[in-house]
């Protein structure tokens, strides 16, 4: 992105990493992030929501998906 290498382990792992840095990131991509997420087919939110618990960051999570499913 804007020529930085940017890692990517997977989605779930992916939006994680944008709840855990949400502060440092500007509101709008952690939103579309999570939109864009919960619009897709191939979703799992179960994996999603034990990742969040392992990166602490399931309450935020839950705040968002409150709002979009």
């Amino acid at each position: 992105m804007f020529g930085h290498l940017v890692k990517v382990y997977n989605k779930e792992r992916t939006i994680c990493d944008c709840l855990r840095f949400r502060n440092q990131m500007d509101i709008a991509i952690v939103t579309d992030a999570v939109k864009r997420y919960v619009k897709r087919k191939d979703r799992n939110l179960n994996i999603l929501m034990e990742m969040a618990e392992t990166f602490r960051v399931a309450k935020p999570l839950r705040s968002y998906l409150e709002v979009l499913v």
